[in-house]
C-alpha cells in the first residue's frame, strides 16, 4: 500500500490543503513515510474492505472449459508454426549479419533498429522482440568485441542453419524454457518512464522459468487435444497459488502462452506432441516427434504464368536455399508463394 507523490513533501493543515493527497495526509488516512513516499495504514485498508477483506474466496478450484481437438491436428498446427519461426530467424540472421544495430548502452538494441529490422523482414515489431530474445538466448546472435560493440550472428549461427528443423527448433525451444527473461515485459516502462526493449537489463527475471513450467504443466495435466484457453488457466493457476507472481500473475500465463504458441510448444491451445516430450523427455525426444509432425520436403516447385513461384510444403534444403536467391517469399502458410 505504497504510493509516491510529490504531494508528500510537507504536511498542510486540512484548511489549506489543496487535492486529495493532502487532506488525507491532515485527517491522518494516509501516513507520510518521507518526501516523496505515503503509505495506507493497514488498519483504514481492513476497514474499507468490509466484512470480506480478503475477496471472494471460492472453495473450489474452477473447472474452465477445455478445448478438444484432435491431437494430429494440433501437431501439424505447430509444426506449420515451427517452420514458420524458423523462417524468420533466419530472416533475422541474415538481415544482422548484413547490416548488424548498435549494442545500445543499456545493453539493447534501438527502437529505431528494431523498426528497420521489422520492416526488412516484414515481421510486427512484437514478433521480432521475441525472435531477437530468443536467438541470443541461443548464442546464434551476440555482441562483438569492438570499440562499438553491435550484434552480429555468431559462429554458432552457421552450425545452426546447417541443421534439420527439428534440431534447429529444438535449440530455441529449450532455451526458451530455460530463459531467465520476461519478452512479455518489452513495450512497457519502468518507474523512471523509459521504454523497455528487447535485451534490456530490466528484462531479467530469475524466476521465469519456473513461472513458465507452471503453465505448461497444468496443461501437460489435460489429456492428449485438450487445451484451455488463457483467462481459464489464469483462473485455475490464480486459485492454486493467488500470490505468486505479484502484480504480473496474470500477464505471465497470458505471455507464456502467447509465446508457446509462436514455437509451436502449444497450438490450438493445447499442447503439441513435440511440446508435452519437450517438458517430460528434454529436447532430444522432442525433435523427433516435431520431426513426425513436419510434412515431407519437396522438390519442386510449381510456376506460374506471372512468375510466381508456389511450393505447395516445405522445401529441401537445397531447393529453398535456391529459391531464396531468386525469389522473395510473397505469403506463407501451408503452401508458399514466391515472386
Amino acid at each position: 500500500p505504497i504510493g509516491r507523490t510529490k504531494d508528500a513533501a510537507k504536511q498542510v493543515p486540512l484548511e489549506r490543503a489543496t487535492n486529495p493527497v493532502q487532506r488525507m495526509l491532515a485527517k491522518g488516512l494516509l501516513l507520510r513515510r518521507d518526501a516523496e513516499t505515503v503509505e495506507l495504514p493497514r488498519q483504514l485498508a481492513l476497514a474499507v474492505r468490509g466484512e470480506h477483506p480478503m475477496g471472494e474466496v471460492d472453495a473450489e478450484e474452477p473447472i474452465p472449459d477445455l478445448t478438444s481437438t484432435a491431437q494430429s491436428d494440433v501437431d501439424s498446427t505447430g509444426a506449420g508454426a515451427v517452420l514458420e519461426l524458423l523462417r524468420h530467424l533466419e530472416d533475422l540472421l541474415g538481415a544482422w549479419g548484413e547490416e548488424p544495430p548498435d549494442v545500445l548502452r543499456s545493453g539493447g538494441v534501438g527502437v529505431r533498429e528494431l523498426r528497420r529490422t521489422a520492416k526488412a523482414i516484414e515481421v510486427d515489431e512484437t514478433r521480432l522482440a521475441l525472435l531477437v530474445e530468443l536467438a541470443v538466448a541461443a548464442n546464434l546472435i551476440a555482441h562483438d568485441e569492438s570499440a562499438e560493440p553491435q550484434w552480429v550472428p555468431t559462429y554458432q549461427s552457421d552450425t545452426w542453419l546447417a541443421s534439420p528443423p527439428e534440431q534447429r527448433w529444438a535449440t530455441l525451444a529449450q532455451a526458451w524454457l530455460d530463459l531467465p527473461r520476461l519478452p512479455g515485459l518489452i513495450g512497457a516502462r519502468d518507474e523512471k518512464d523509459r521504454l523497455l526493449g528487447p535485451l534490456s537489463e530490466d528484462l531479467r527475471r530469475p524466476l521465469a522459468p519456473k513461472d513458465r513450467r507452471r503453465v505448461l504443466d497444468y496443461l501437460d495435466e489435460l489429456p492428449g487435444g485438450h487445451g484451455a484457453r488463457p483467462d481459464d488457466v489464469a483462473a485455475v493457476l490464480a486459485w492454486r497459488a493467488p500470490r505468486r507472481g505479484g502484480r504480473l500473475r496474470d500477464d505471465l500465463v497470458r505471455w507464456t502462452l502467447a509465446e508457446a504458441t509462436t514455437l509451436g510448444v502449444v497450438a490450438l491451445h493445447a499442447l503439441t506432441s513435440a511440446g508435452r516430450a519437450l517438458l517430460a523427455d528434454g529436447p532430444a525426444e522432442a525433435a523427433r516427434l516435431l520431426a513426425d509432425a513436419l510434412p515431407e520436403p519437396l522438390d519442386h516447385v510449381l510456376l506460374q504464368a506471372d512468375l510466381t513461384v508456389v511450393a505447395p510444403g516445405r522445401l529441401e534444403p537445397d531447393l529453398a536455399a535456391e529459391m531464396k536467391l531468386v525469389a522473395d517469399v510473397e505469403s506463407a502458410g501451408s503452401a508458399t508463394a514466391y515472386r
